[in-house]
């Protein structure tokens, strides 16, 4: 018998644009709720109390302000790193990383939440437009 997949627990989970869970998630809470219980990690509900795509662009922008970093080379992703999407329909998104298979589990609207092969995610047209870390590395 094989052990279940620590991303099973947050696949299904229902996408609304202004869901911050427990029933449906948008991007960003679905992003701190992996993160919070899947890494015991507290991530604050809102960067400096802005609205969803200001917070998403300042985490980008100045991740340090949340303990994070941006990693440069995309081969050293870990799981629970933060990944920044771009889309044609979403140009701002956040998912987490997983390292085995590798791709990116997160909350997006007409899936809810997935995990999505990096291959699949080039398919459907999404990029990476970013990785981050937590500064202190732990895991």
């Amino acid at each position: 018998m094989s052990a279940e997949h620590w991303t099973t627990q947050f696949i299904g989970m229902a996408y609304d644009p202004a869901g911050a869970g427990p029933q449906a998630f948008n991007c960003w809470h679905f992003f701190r709720h992996v993160q919070g219980a899947g890494f015991g990690r507290d991530i604050p509900a809102m960067v400096l109390n802005a609205p969803l795509l200001v917070a998403m662009r300042q985490f980008r922008e100045r991740p340090a302000l949340l303990g994070w970093q941006r990693i440069d080379q995309p081969g050293a992703a870990r799981d629970g790193d933060a990944v920044m999407l771009g889309h044609r329909a979403h140009p701002h998104h956040i998912g987490v990383f997983v390292a085995d298979p590798p791709g990116v589990l997160h909350c997006v609207a007409g899936s809810g939440s997935v995990l999505n092969s990096l291959f699949h995610l080039e398919l459907a047209g999404w990029r990476i437009t970013g990785l981050y870390r937590p500064v202190d590395g732990e895991r």
